[in-house]
């Protein structure tokens, strides 16, 4: 059993992206750590805003392409050169619509300057680039290089934070910092791209191509558009209803909770491609590993999410001064928000693998409507209010959502009922346990842990059986 495991694709990918993402967060928290040494919450609050709003651009100029480049270079390599220029064609229209967009709405609502909507646009703009090449790697299923790149450049902003004198560090120097990084990735991507020869294929004329990624891409569009306030929004609702300092409390956290989210994406980032390509070929394969590991990648989630909200206030005192102590509680209420999201992405990664878009589309509708007027409301309240919009809207949420994915995709998950109460119990011991018996939550930690391996061991063998 081990030995299949450790010899198949995805794992191997998983193994990759795991390693370089492990790192690479590693580092960038080293450097967060000087950069909220340099700024106060308030200011760490607007830099971070600044990063929260060009990922915003970033996401809506996207247009919803990238899970269909990402698709079609999985389910054929020689369609990659088509996709990436044409894909980035379609996204450098996108952004420039966006920017006078943005321009309006920062004249009205918003306080950043001149300096800093140049910056903003900027680093929206070199991710936007740097995003599409890395598409190309996960499409071919090689996640080694882009693990390297991803490694190498959060080393380069380490450097450039802890060089950069005190004297001319401030917001808009980290910043631009920032921008420099995010454009040095693009060269790493191109170059790694060139030498593996992963450039294939003729560049179809742009007014025959763009129609048609843009129409595979609409559904996926809107959904971005709707998960908006999930995504980016919050903290534009923070920043209307709250002082600078909560965004620096909220963004924390966030940020703490980066190692667990990220690798939880790798894991979906390995999966998909291989998923795509799999139902494609064999439904009923498809569907036996679907019935069967999903109730695993859920687990895994589950303790990986339950272990940072046990130590989450050990973290915060380790890792920074006690002004920033206020982002625990933010910290352990957006880890489960983290598990419920999981949850609610993997159903859609499964639904958009056998192309129920429609469907993914609907639940994104209802998804917002739903629980879009509790974060705004929490937000009211400060980051820790948002935190529990976050959480409370989402529980609420999936229950419908599991009654419609069990409908739409017409095949049986074995035995997961009992992980949602298990997932309950775990958020109530995490979230009211006394936080100063720290022997008591290592058991804890190690208890979970135990049970976790033994009912994974017991039902894949089951399983093959």
């Amino acid at each position: 059993m081990l030995k299949k495991i450790l010899h198949h694709k995805v794992f191997k990918n998983f193994s990759y992206l795991t390693a370089g993402t492990v790192i690479s967060q590693l580092i960038s928290l080293v450097t967060i750590l000087r950069v909220t040494h340099i700024l106060n919450p308030a200011g760490y609050g607007i830099f971070s805003f600044l990063i929260v709003q060009g990922i915003l651009l970033l996401n809506i100029s996207d247009l919803g392409v990238r899970n269909i480049v990402v698709r079609t270079i999985a389910r054929d390599p020689n369609t990659a050169n088509d996709m990436i220029i044409n894909g980035a064609r379609i996204r450098t229209v996108a952004m420039m619509g966006l920017i006078v967009l943005y321009l309006a709405y920062n004249h009205f609502l918003g306080t950043l300057s001149t300096l800093q909507l140049m910056l903003l646009f900027g680093y929206s703009y070199a991710n936007c680039l740097a995003n599409m090449l890395e598409n190309t790697f996960i499409g071919n299923q090689k996640m080694l290089i882009p693990s390297v790149a991803n490694m190498t450049t959060s080393l380069l902003w380490l450097i450039a934070v802890y060089t950069l004198p005190v004297s001319r560090a401030n917001v808009d120097s980290l910043f631009a910092l920032y921008v420099i990084v995010s454009i040095l990735k693009i060269v790493l991507f191109y170059f790694f791209l060139k030498k593996r020869h992963l450039l294939l294929g003729k560049v179809q004329s742009f007014r025959i191509s763009a129609p048609r990624i843009i129409k595979e891409s609409w559904p996926y569009f809107v959904l971005v558009l709707l998960m908006l306030p999930f995504s980016a929004l919050s903290n534009n609702f923070l920043a209307l209803n709250a002082k600078p300092e909560q965004l620096g409390y909220f963004n924390l956290s966030q940020r703490l909770l980066g190692p667990v989210s990220i690798i939880i994406e790798v894991g979906f980032a390995a999966i998909f491609p291989n998923l795509s390509s799999l139902w494609a070929k064999d439904e009923d394969q498809f569907y036996g590993y679907i019935s069967i590991g999903f109730k695993y990648f859920m687990m895994l989630a589950l303790v990986l999410c339950f272990l940072f909200a046990l130590f989450a206030q050990d973290i915060v005192k380790l890792l920074f001064s006690a002004k920033y102590l206020p982002a625990v509680k933010i910290s352990q209420l957006q880890i489960w928000y983290t598990f419920l999201a999981t949850v609610d992405s993997l159903i859609g990664f499964i639904l958009s693998a056998i192309n129920k878009d429609k469907v993914i589309l609907k639940f994104g509708i209802y998804k917002a409507i739903f629980c879009t007027p509790f974060l705004y409301i929490g937000s009211m309240y400060g980051a820790l209010g948002l935190s529990y919009g976050y959480v409370i809207s989402l529980a609420l949420f999936n229950i419908y959502l599991w009654i419609g994915f069990k409908r739409a995709l017409n095949s049986r998950i074995s035995k997961v009922a009992v992980l949602w109460v298990f997932s309950a119990a775990l958020f109530l011991v995490s979230y009211f346990l006394p936080a100063n018996i720290f022997v008591i939550r290592v058991i804890i930690a190690l208890a979970a842990m135990g049970f976790t391996g033994y009912y994974i061991a017991k039902n894949y063998k089951t399983a093959l059986v």
